[in-house]
């Protein structure tokens, strides 16, 4: 596992072929196919093998944790629960050592409320532990008890700082409408850790309180990370456009467009800057492929009623506006 964190998957191969070939054990070796085929994302043949090696040894609570996260991933939410229910059973059993694993089953399948009372538990018995006072918080914030959930995390992570703890921060003061807060929590945790989810929050928050430059850097450092997202980039491209570095956000948004030809944000700025840019005859097309998308939209009509009528296309402009008299 710690050379799969590691990124060295040629090295953990070579680990598990050893280990398979040394051990006697039918449920190790039925463990170590599951790991295998769970590392190559082939997750329903690792269920089969974790399931067998239970067979062979029902108790190892790691490798029934793992089945239950690929059950959940699967959709076999039945079978999922009958192992959340194996970890109900050995808890009350007394084997309070599982009640981490028990907590997290519950909060995966929904169960917020019965999950909220063992990982408070946990936190009651663990107060050092920032783990359990995140995921105590997060239950909270779940059920809507956002004021008690920031009042319980915020001197815990003050003392035992974790990533994860100012993610959650984070996500608590979005919840709240606390956009200056979110920036403050955001600053502190790049500081110890920066992660996706930090970078995230800083870029949103930076944008809502018109700070581009702050957007900006944030969105570029969130983009870098989440290639793929879209709107990271389009906070990038809205922090530029504000910078007034129109021809930078113009390459970018195109960019954007190019990659998924319906994308609205891309579409609505090129507009405006063609617009700008004296190009009416290139804002037309861009307003009518939104209001393509979006026929019931009034904004979305009226825009481009004003981006035809800018191309000097005033009867179509008329019957743009003519349904809304």
């Amino acid at each position: 596992e710690t050379a799969l964190e590691m990124g060295l998957r040629s090295e953990m191969t070579f680990l598990l072929e050893d280990l398979l070939r040394r051990s006697g054990s039918e449920a190790v070796k039925e463990g170590i196919k599951g790991w295998k085929a769970q590392t190559q994302n082939d997750l329903q043949t690792a269920v089969d093998h974790y399931r067998n090696s239970l067979r062979h040894q029902p108790d190892q609570p790691e490798l029934r944790f793992l089945l239950f996260k690929n059950l959940m991933e699967l959709k076999q939410f039945e079978e999922a629960r009958a192992e959340s229910d194996w970890f109900k059973k050995k808890v009350a059993s007394g084997e309070n050592i599982l009640k981490s694993y028990l907590a997290q089953t519950l909060s995966l399948l929904g169960k917020t409320e019965e999950a909220l009372s063992y990982w408070q538990e946990l936190f009651l018995g663990n107060p050092d532990r920032t783990v359990y006072a995140v995921e105590t918080a997060r239950a909270m914030l779940t059920l809507g008890r956002a004021e008690e959930a920031l009042k319980l995390l915020e001197p815990v992570v003050v003392k035992t700082p974790e990533a994860r703890g100012f993610e959650t921060l984070a996500e608590i003061h979005a919840a709240l409408g606390q956009t200056e807060h979110i920036l403050k929590v955001t600053e502190k945790g790049l500081a110890f850790k920066p992660t996706t989810s930090l970078w995230q929050y800083q870029a949103e928050a930076a944008e809502v309180l018109k700070q581009p430059s702050l957007a900006l850097a944030a969105a570029k450092r969130w983009a870098a990370a989440d290639p793929g997202n879209a709107s990271a980039h389009q906070i990038w491209a809205k922090a530029l456009l504000d910078l007034g570095e129109v021809e930078e956000a113009r390459i970018l948004l195109e960019g954007l467009l190019k990659r998924n030809p319906r994308f609205l944000p891309s579409l609505v700025h090129l507009r405006e800057i063609a617009l700008d840019a004296k190009q009416s005859g290139l804002a037309v097309e861009y307003s009518r492929e939104t209001i393509g998308q979006r026929p019931w939209d009034t904004h979305a009509r009226l825009q481009h009623a004003v981006s035809l009528a800018e191309d000097e296309r005033f009867l179509a402009a008329y019957g743009q506006l003519r349904p809304l008299a």
